[in-house]
């Protein structure tokens, strides 16, 4: 869970209503949390300010979680067992 969405559960706080306090659609502040897109400056400095500080734009750098990432590499791939071993045959 990223900085976002945590300040949004811990003050209980909806989407929808965070959404229309920075000026944005709600879908657009649940991609903000999951992950899946990454504010402009604009929208990064109003959730510093919405958040009075808490979800600073510095929090969007972060390199995702690992463990919450599904590892799509091909080396992940084959050491679950999508993929092929070396010398091995089809």
């Amino acid at each position: 869970m990223n900085a976002l969405a945590e300040y949004l559960k811990r003050q209980r706080i909806k989407r929808r209503e965070f959404a229309a306090l920075i000026d944005v659609s709600p879908s657009y502040v649940t991609a903000l949390c999951t992950g899946t897109c990454w504010p402009s400056r604009d929208v990064a400095l109003r959730i510093r300010q919405a958040t009075g500080g808490a979800v600073t734009p510095d929090a969007f750098l972060a390199p995702p979680d690992p463990v919450a990432m599904p590892d799509n590499s091909p080396a992940g791939a084959a050491s679950a067992g999508g993929g092929l071993s070396a010398g091995m045959a089809p």
